[in-house]
């Protein structure tokens, strides 16, 4: 399989969610980038807050430790050695820590499969990407310690889709055994934000402004060009990885390049599904919308099938 529109009757919620969000756009618009860009320059000298979770709010139990100096959530550890296990990659632009929306998102994945999931919360800009890989690519390796990678899978959303397919890139150089499944949520393929049909795209997109979403990559980058595989795989080899399922909305100035990575994936001969969705925004697979329930079902379908074989 490979692209598969998703025809739903668009809900009332989702409608009203967009029509917020523009108005959190028309905002960041008009300040430009040079918020983002102090936000970002002030980690120089003032670190990020270790993010506290209510853990009554959780249907599932959930568990903080640390490991590489990295808050790591464990969301729904039974302990099993039959349990399906998620390595999730929260997105945030590179820049942010989760928000509400993903913890109820991921709470309510860990319910309905019984599944443990995993969730680092790896440094942010002005950290460049070899720092966040040397950790994951190291957690992953730790994970595999006690864990089938049959019964795993690596997920991420927006950023988060990005790192986790620089991260089975890693794992195939490094001879590591590939997780069951890749599943990728509104990505970012192409850190280079040049394709030409996303400034046609972004009038749709009520959220993401490709101007702002260009100044986390500087830092993220390093001194690495933007055309290198592990930050715009895009330009990436993933043959002999594993099962890639993407899910994007055309309100989503990453649609057209989520497409174009289908038919790289697809020339590859690799084994990739795209669930696209008419007229969603950026990352609404965590709304509390009906449109989101149709992707936690397929995602619920994808893991319980190929982790049951």
């Amino acid at each position: 399989m490979s692209i598969q529109t998703v025809y739903l009757k668009r809900s009332l919620s989702s409608r009203l969610i967009e029509i917020l969000i523009s108005a959190f756009r028309k905002k960041a618009r008009q300040k430009g980038t040079e918020d983002l860009v102090n936000l970002i320059e002030s980690r120089y000298t003032n670190e990020l807050e270790p993010i506290t979770i209510n853990s009554s709010k959780f249907i599932s139990t959930i568990t903080e430790s640390s490991y590489s100096s990295m808050q790591l959530f464990t969301i729904n550890d039974k302990k099993s050695e039959s349990q399906k296990n998620i390595l999730y990659i929260h997105g945030g632009g590179w820049t942010f820590q989760p928000m509400s929306l993903h913890w109820k998102f991921l709470d309510k994945l860990a319910e309905k499969l019984d599944a443990k999931i995993i969730v680092p919360i790896y440094p942010k800009t002005p950290n460049n990407y070899k720092v966040v890989y040397n950790k994951l690519i190291n957690l992953y390796t730790t994970i595999l310690k006690d864990t089938n990678p049959n019964k795993l899978t690596i997920m991420g959303d927006s950023c988060g889709g990005n790192i986790t397919l620089g991260l089975i890139q890693l794992i195939k150089q490094y001879n590591l055994p590939q997780p069951s499944n890749a599943i990728i949520l509104s990505p970012c393929t192409d850190t280079n934000f040049d394709t030409p049909e996303m400034y046609a795209t972004e009038k749709q997109d009520p959220l993401l402004i490709v101007k702002r979403a260009l100044i986390p990559v500087k830092y993220w980058q390093g001194d690495t060009p933007l055309d290198n595989p592990i930050l715009s795989p895009i330009y990436g080899d993933f043959r002999n990885t594993t099962k890639i399922t993407s899910f994007i909305g055309t309100h989503d100035i990453l649609y057209p390049s989520t497409v174009k990575f289908d038919e790289l994936l697809n020339s590859q001969n690799v084994d990739i599904t795209t669930y696209v969705y008419p007229n969603m925004n950026h990352i609404f697979m965590v709304y509390p919308i009906p449109e989101a329930k149709d992707v936690i079902n397929k995602i619920i379908d994808i893991i319980g099938i190929k982790i049951n074989c």
